[in-house]
């Protein structure tokens, strides 16, 4: 998307809202379990384990989990649990009734213009 549009569209959109509140709500500490197809293998450098190897990584805050961390042949998961996958959508799950009021206030508005407009605006003028 242009970045004219994207400053601001996108946070204008109320769907975003909706689809943001469904998605933390979905997804808070559901743990995440990674299929064979999912994983990222790797070898560990000789004399190391996979665990020695990654140690640094999750010390210092890396996310994600590995399968077996006792052998050579690394099998990673990105993700440990769904707040990991939605925190880099920038989607915050303390946000998500913040995000149903502005989805609430949005149909409202438009159920209201739409009687409004029904009321008052005559189009058998003839």
């Amino acid at each position: 998307m242009p970045g004219f549009w994207k400053a601001w569209l996108y946070q204008l959109d109320p769907f975003t809202r909706l689809i943001s509140g469904m998605v933390t709500t979905g997804l808070h500490e559901l743990p995440v379990v990674c299929t064979s197809e999912e994983l990222n293998r790797f070898t560990a450098p000789s004399n190391q384990t996979c665990g020695q190897y990654m140690s640094e990584f999750f010390t210092n805050g890396g996310l994600g989990y590995l399968v077996d961390d006792n052998t050579q042949n690394c099998e990673y998961c990105a993700y440990r649990e769904g707040d990991e996958f939605y925190r880099n959508l920038g989607l915050d799950f303390g946000l998500r009734w913040r995000d149903l009021g502005i989805f609430i206030a949005f149909i409202g508005s438009n159920l209201i213009i739409l009687f409004l407009a029904s009321r008052y605006v005559n189009y058998n003028r003839r």
